[in-house]
């Protein structure tokens, strides 16, 4: 009997959870799902098994729904779906972290720890070579980087103490070391570059290099370079190569004045029930129109070192008692790990101009953030556009491993940031609750099928959509209902296309 015809045998059907199960989830995962209901005892048939997860659905019926950027794209990702299979599955090996992208994320902590003149750390370099210092100068390492995914540090050895004599004091590198770790980029380069297009060839041309080069990173990259070093497989050896070429380029800015940049700003505060990511970093490149002073950077290093802003538009606000600020949203990309296509490499060739994906990327930032801006401050509802706005331009900065980083201003009028809105959030804003509801709904359905596999009554998914549930959603705010008011007002009431 087909999904259609069993579904046509449940009284009171929800609407929500039909779609759901004629249109989400593949006919063979539905099979997969009643059988798992049915061996649990909960259900002894096929409409049974649907009756139930209609019962649940109506249970999860929400007016409001925070939305994720997915949300407004045409990407769709099961991540509980994924685990399911995974559970019911034969195969039990664990899944390898793909490499670009652990690449990637290793680079970006590594390289906003140097920026802002975390490392290298000349404290901790002091207590490594102490005869009794390896073990707990390694654990104290470790601790101070527990913003970084666990993983990453799983494993690491940082026992080389002769090397870390190389670290001066105010997190400082003797020019000893600064020129081997060029004369061995530049060798490295002139074996590597010619041979990229045969990743093998190029990686065992500079085999003999890659240890000494490794080795003389360590003091300043100790502990990110542990992580992407003890990756296994020639792939991830080389791809680690290359990513510690990119690093090396930044070895310059220790000699310059440290800079204060605020990390991971998400670009829009959760209460308005809308994902918009998270910035790289946001910097305050002027108060006044000056540079700030060293008072100045003293305060904003403090405040960008305390709890983490809640948004764009709330750490503006909150920087605006300083004065009139200028501030640059930055986009960092790596050549490992953000290559537009799947498993790419960038090349200095590909940057010549923006990415036109990473710029595009980069003005839905900024248009985002000074939404995020009026939302918090302002209490009317004129058109966001036609004021003064905080964010106005970012920086795309590539770190490739053949040449220094390349660097793309892109700036944005506030017609162009109008035309975003519209583009990238109003005219969707109506497909993007209705497919918010159904991915909570999916999380809530296939995270209780899930939970049933549990041999223990241990819970293995919290997929909880309810108001109900365990796990309650973030509340909108009466700003992120306001929010979908202007989208609306934009578009109108259409019907929502699936």
């Amino acid at each position: 009997m087909s999904v259609k015809d069993l579904l046509s045998q449940i009284p009171d059907l929800d609407p929500d959870f039909s779609i759901w199960a004629s249109m989400v989830i593949p006919e063979e995962d539905l099979e997969k799902i009643i059988r798992v209901l049915i061996k649990s005892g909960l259900t002894s048939d096929a409409t049974e098994a649907l009756a139930y997860l209609n019962r649940l659905s109506q249970d999860n019926n929400l007016e409001e729904v925070s939305i994720s950027y997915q949300d407004l794209t045409r990407k769709r990702e099961n991540k509980p779906l994924r685990r399911l299979r995974n559970l019911l599955s034969a195969e039990t090996k664990e899944r390898k972290p793909n490499p670009y992208r652990f690449h990637g994320i290793a680079s970006h902590q590594a390289i906003h720890a140097l920026l802002t003149g975390k490392i290298p750390d000349y404290r901790l370099a002091r207590k490594l070579m102490s005869p009794a210092g390896p073990a707990s100068a390694q654990l104290a390492l470790f601790k101070g980087v527990d913003y970084v995914q666990d993983s990453l540090f799983e494993k690491g050895e940082l026992t080389d103490p002769e090397l870390f004599s190389e670290v001066l004091p105010g997190n400082m590198i003797t020019a000893k070391l600064s020129r081997k770790i060029e004369l061995l980029r530049g060798a490295l380069i002139s074996e590597v570059e010619p041979l990229q297009k045969s990743w093998v060839k190029a990686y065992l041309s500079a085999l003999p290099m890659v240890d000494e080069f490794s080795r003389s990173l360590k003091p300043v990259f100790s502990p990110y370079i542990e992580s992407i070093l003890n990756l296994n497989g020639p792939l991830e050896k080389y791809l680690a190569l290359l990513t510690l070429l990119s690093w090396s380029w930044t070895i310059d800015a220790i000699d310059k004045e440290k800079r204060v940049l605020f990390k991971e700003v998400p670009v829009l505060s959760t209460s308005l029930g809308l994902s918009a990511g998270r910035l790289d970093a946001l910097e305050v490149t002027s108060i006044n129109g000056i540079e700030p002073s060293p008072t100045q950077k003293q305060m904003l290093s403090k405040l960008s070192e305390n709890r983490p802003a809640k948004s764009t538009g709330a750490l503006a606000i909150s920087l605006s008692r300083f004065g009139k600020l200028d501030m640059a949203i930055l986009d960092w990309k790596f050549a490992v790990g953000d290559a537009a296509r799947p498993n790419g490499v960038i090349s200095a060739s590909d940057v010549a101009e923006p990415i036109k994906s990473h710029a595009t990327q980069l003005k839905r930032y900024i248009t985002m953030a000074n939404l995020d801006y009026h939302l918090q401050c302002s209490g009317g509802d004129e058109a966001i556009w036609d004021h003064e706005l905080p964010f106005n331009s970012g920086r795309l900065v590539y770190f490739l491993p053949f040449s220094s980083p390349v660097t793309h201003e892109i700036k944005i009028t506030p017609e162009e940031q109008e035309e975003i809105f519209i583009k990238n959030f109003a005219d969707r804003i109506k497909k993007g609750e209705f497919k918010a509801r159904l991915r909570l709904l999916n999380n809530y359905l296939v995270g209780h099928v899930i939970n049933c596999l549990s041999q223990n009554g241990k819970t293995l998914f919290d997929g909880s959509a309810s108001k109900n549930g365990t796990s309650p959603l973030p509340q909108i705010s009466s700003n992120g209902l306001r929010l979908r008011e202007i989208a609306r007002r934009y578009t109108g009431e259409d019907e929502v296309p699936f």
